[in-house]
């Protein structure tokens, strides 16, 4: 299992310019809504002493006073962010064929023309095991909210400790369905990747398949996901200890976060350079002319591949 994720954190390193491109995707697009918020927020802040005080030391009552008054006017902020988090996973939709072309194909040079010609060719397919992806993912949010609603019954007259150990189990078992959903996803793309024939509905049931052949897909995944977020707990760590007190700690909080950034945008291609690892380590055999079935190849001896 480290075996894998020591090689695909190589993988990963390898391909720097694909990794750069990543992170300046994320960069673009947060950059984009936060000059946009933060020239509203100068606008109505005037002349006021406020966000000297917030950016000293953050407190809440003041700013949920200052959100109480100016609310009203970030709504198109709400509207522009909740607008580019949709072109953002559009865009992700369309890079995920050509990061896998890269990983599969490119080794350390990366060739544009190609990356961009296997996000075009899979996107249609990648967008619609997408829509597939999403309306699961409603049916287990509902599923969940049934688990809570009678947990919270049966928690109801009891202290707060006892509520809050009530809602573990509902809580876990939506974040394992979340997990393994993510999971099959991510397989069912490379699936559709290795072989085109497969269609949105075939590939998801064969990334189904395939992750509960290889349960240990999730675990990777979980590791992977840690990963992630060490990298969110050491940024709020560091943001404690510095703080923005001044134009030199303003400065090097800005450095700091765009190094959580870079790091979110490494972890992402890391994921997926674990996928591709994963699958050239265990391959599937997809019997001609019969979308829906494959075999495993020697899932007691998996093929190892330098």
């Amino acid at each position: 299992m480290f075996k894998l994720l020591a090689k695909s954190f190589r993988l990963t390193l390898e391909n720097r310019i694909l990794l750069f491109l990543t992170y300046a995707l994320n960069f673009v697009f947060g950059l984009v809504v936060m000059s946009f918020f933060y020239k509203i927020l100068i606008t109505e802040a005037g002349g006021s002493i406020v966000l000297n005080q917030l950016i000293a030391d953050f407190d809440y009552m003041v700013f949920s006073d200052f959100m109480r008054v100016h609310g009203s006017t970030f709504t198109p902020v709400m509207l522009s962010a909740l607008a580019l988090g949709g072109l953002y996973y559009f865009v992700n939709v369309f890079i995920t064929g050509g990061i896998f072309h890269q990983y599969k194909y490119g080794g350390s040079e990366f060739r544009f023309k190609k990356f961009l010609k296997s996000g075009l060719s899979l996107f249609g397919k990648y967008w619609l095991l997408a829509i597939i992806v999403f309306l699961i993912g409603i049916f287990i949010l509902a599923f969940s909210g049934i688990l809570i609603f009678a947990f919270v019954n049966i928690a109801e007259g009891g202290s707060e400790r006892e509520y809050i150990l009530w809602m573990i189990p509902p809580l876990t078992i939506l974040i394992f369905m979340f997990s393994v959903l993510t999971v099959i996803s991510d397989y069912a793309r490379y699936l559709i990747f290795e072989n085109r024939q497969l269609n949105p509905v075939t590939g998801f049931g064969s990334g189904v398949s395939y992750v509960f052949k290889n349960f240990k897909t999730v675990g990777l995944y979980w590791l992977i996901l840690g990963a992630g977020i060490s990298v969110v707990l050491v940024y709020m760590l560091i943001d404690s200890i510095i703080g923005m007190r001044g134009e030199f700690t303003i400065l090097l909080m800005i450095i700091v976060q765009q190094s959580m950034v870079f790091g979110r945008a490494f972890v992402k291609n890391w994921n997926y350079a674990l996928v591709h690892t994963f699958y050239v380590n265990n391959p599937v055999v997809f019997i001609k002319n019969i979308e829906t079935e494959f075999t495993d190849i020697d899932d007691d001896k998996p093929l190892e591949v330098d």
